[in-house]
């Protein structure tokens, strides 16, 4: 896929990542590098009497994934200046060990900087399970170089 710099994205430009299935190791490595041990993530006899009977991936983790899934897009390379924000995000359903997710971004705003040279760029991005469902959603922001000599 060619690169896309600010200058060739349209509102509604959408792209989908290959998916990714979570598991043990991913939350274990989780745990280790985020302090985070959680019952609901670490103890099953604990998160089987939770609401969700199995333990959990972390939310965390997974908006992590959401931001490496989003590596493939056209315009991480040499166009992205900066990853600028993540804004509203909510996990809207929980993410199991075993469950394959992927990342989908719609670009949904697009502002040229003042100097004309770079763009921001949002992105509706929602994060689809297995089943098509979308589990986490939020925007996040880029900064773009336009094309050399624009």
């Amino acid at each position: 896929m060619a690169e896309l710099w600010f200058d060739d994205l349209a509102l509604g430009d959408a792209w989908t990542s290959t998916g990714r299935t979570m598991t043990e190791a991913d939350v274990v490595a989780f745990c280790g590098v985020s302090g985070d041990f959680h019952p609901l993530h670490t103890d099953a006899e604990h998160a089987a009497r939770s609401p969700f009977g199995t333990r959990l991936v972390h939310g965390a983790l997974v908006l992590s994934v959401a931001t490496g899934q989003r590596g493939q897009l056209p315009f991480v390379g040499q166009p992205l200046v900066a990853f600028l924000e993540v804004r509203r995000w909510t996990m809207r359903a929980p993410v199991l060990i075993g469950d394959t997710v992927r990342t989908r971004t719609t670009v949904a705003e697009l502002r040229p900087t003042r100097d004309g040279r770079r763009g921001v760029v949002v992105q509706e991005v929602e994060v689809l399970n297995q089943r098509d469902e979308v589990v986490h959603a939020g925007e996040m922001v880029n900064l773009l170089q336009c094309r050399p000599g624009c």
